[in-house]
Parts: C-alpha cells; structure tokens; sequence
C-alpha cells in the first residue's frame, strides 16, 4: 500500500513541467517590490518612461558620417565671417586704429627712459622743456603742453586726448536766427538761412589717445622732479621732418635771408625752393606765408607791393648765393686770424 502511494506522488511531480529557478526567483522578488512601492509612484515611473521613449533622438543625423565635425567648423566659419565683417565696419569708421602698426623703436624708447626715468630732477621747468624739445626734435615726436601752474606740469603727446566736437557753429547759428525772429518774423529767418549757408569745415582729427606723457611737479628746493612717464606710443611715427610746426623753425640767419628776399616782392614758392637748394628743408610754403603775414601786419611790407609777386627764382638764388659767400669769407678770415695769432703765441714763446 505504502509503496503504491509513494509510486503515485512520484508520477504526478514528474508529470508537471520544470520551471526555471531564476525566473520564479525575479518573480517573487518583483512581486515583492510591488507590494512595497505605492500604485501612484509605480504609475509616475511609467508615464516618465513613455515621455522619454516619445521624444525623437535629435543627435542621430548629426552624427551620421561625421557631421557633427563639419557643422561645427561651418558654424565657425560664419561666426569668422561675421567678426570680419564687423571689424571691416570698425576699420572704416576708426581709420586711425587700422593703420596703427607694432613697430619696436626700442631705441627711441630706451632714450625715453634714460632721460625722463622717474624720479629725475631737473635745475628748472625751462630745462625740462628744453629736454623734451631737443628729445621730439631727434625722433620727430611733438611733446605739448596740456597742463602747468607753478608746481606742475604736463607734457603730453600731440596726438594724446579724444575728439571734442565744437558746437560753436550751431550756437552761431541759433543766435542769427533769434537776431532775425527779433526784426523781421519767421520770414527773416529762412531768408538769412538760405542767403549764406554755412557748410561745416570737414577735417580729420589728429587725436588718436596717445599716452605717451611726462608729469613733473616742483619740489621744495626749487627743482623739477619727474614723477611718471610714458614713452609708448598707439600711432605710426612720421618720418617727414615737416609734420609738426613746432620744429619747422628757421635759424636767424635763414629768417634774415627770407625777410630780404620777402622785401625784394619774391614769391613764396621761389623761396621754399631756394631755401632748399641751401639744405634747408623742414620749412614748407604755409610757414613762408604767415612770416609774409606778419611782416604785413607790422608794415615792413606795404600791401600793394606784396600783392605784386615777381617770378624772378635767379635773384633769390643770388642773394642767397651772396650771404653764405660772406659766411664763409668771415669764417675764413676768422680761421686765418686764429692761426696768426697761435703763430705769433709761438714765436713769442
């Protein structure tokens, strides 16, 4: 009986089918998280899931044979195009910006510096001018005057500072049209206006914000000590010795020569080129013209003979030719009586 139980209880496991261990394993342990995590987190996670997979890989055409590399350097050569652009636009309206280069004058620089090194003292403010003068004169670098009192002062570049736009024009203006409202109406006004226009006088400032400068300030004693300086400049340095006025003065001697030939109704042209078959070329014909103007003003030129003007270049050529053979007769003469008198110091000794 035993051993017929026992055969039937084998048969009936047997006859079931094998389920996986690992299976009922994940089952029982799902079933478990199930019962633990709430329906209303459960259904949270779900709808998260289907929110995400609903959304298109937007990344895949972009990385379909490297195309993200070519999007990217295509994306930069339009934002280079585009500061080209700009800039080109920059350039046009600060021309002065594109046509500063970086040249090293190191040696102009380094003189800057040995001269006007900080904490320098000078004897008075007439040597420190005479300094800077003779330093611009050498590098054709125009050193101003910005600000001075009696215990400082500022020497600056020419091309230093910001343009200013002057509105004295338009004040001008406004006030000829009150002048007018006051007299005659608003029919006054447009007569005045269109009777004399005044067209503005179009000129490019020099001004580029240079900070090459030199501060010094007076001590107790009398001197003048240097206190900062700045020897870099942001603009191109002009190799034509006639571009600052400043250092476009005459010698004495050429001052005299061009007041003779100025009296003799020569012209102006003819005695810009006579002087500079003398070696004198930091001189140009506007220079010529205001010495001509002052000389007017003070009546050494009647202005009915200054208006005739000769064209005769010969006679400048002569009397230039005329005053530097008397230079070199008195040099010679000089030479002559310096050698007899150490000849005569000789024989005496």
């Amino acid at each position: 009986m035993n051993v017929q139980c026992t055969s039937d209880l084998i048969s009936e496991v047997n006859s079931q089918p094998l389920v996986n261990t690992t299976e009922n394993t994940n089952q029982a342990s799902s079933e478990q998280k199930s019962c633990l995590m709430p329906s209303s987190l459960s259904e949270l996670t779900q709808q998260t899931l289907i929110d995400v997979n609903s959304q298109p890989f937007t990344g895949l055409d972009a990385l379909k044979d490297n195309n993200t590399l070519l999007a990217y350097q295509a994306f930069n050569n339009n934002n280079n195009s585009n500061d080209i652009a700009a800039n080109d636009r920059v350039l046009t309206f600060y021309p002065s910006v594109q046509s500063t280069p970086s040249v090293d004058h190191s040696a102009m620089i380094t003189e800057f510096y040995e001269r006007f090194a900080t904490g320098r003292m000078f004897p008075s403010l007439a040597d420190l001018r005479t300094a800077a003068y003779e330093y611009g004169k050498k590098y054709n670098v125009a050193l101003t005057t910005s600000k001075s009192d009696k215990t400082k002062v500022y020497l600056i570049c020419k091309h230093g500072g910001q343009y200013r736009q002057n509105d004295k024009r338009d004040r001008k203006n406004s006030a000829t049209g009150v002048a007018s409202t006051s007299t005659g109406g608003p029919t006054a006004i447009t007569t005045s206006l269109t009777d004399k226009q005044f067209r503005p006088r179009v000129r490019r400032s020099q001004k580029t914000g240079c900070e090459c400068m030199i501060y010094a300030r007076c001590s107790k004693d009398s001197f003048w000590m240097i206190r900062k300086s700045i020897a870099e400049h942001n603009h191109p340095i002009a190799e034509d010795p006639r571009a600052y006025a400043m250092y476009r003065s005459l010698s004495p001697e050429n001052l005299l020569v061009v007041h003779r030939l100025l009296r003799e109704r020569v012209g102006v042209s003819h005695i810009v080129k006579s002087l500079r078959a003398c070696g004198v070329t930091n001189v140009i014909a506007k220079d010529i013209e205001n010495i001509q103007q002052d000389m007017k003003r003070r009546d050494v030129i009647p202005v009915q003979e200054s208006q005739q003007v000769t064209t005769d270049l010969d006679k400048a050529q002569n009397i230039l030719a005329a005053i530097e053979a008397n230079h070199n007769n008195n040099t010679v003469t000089e030479d002559v009586d310096d050698s007899n008198t150490s000849n005569n110091s000789n024989q005496t000794n």
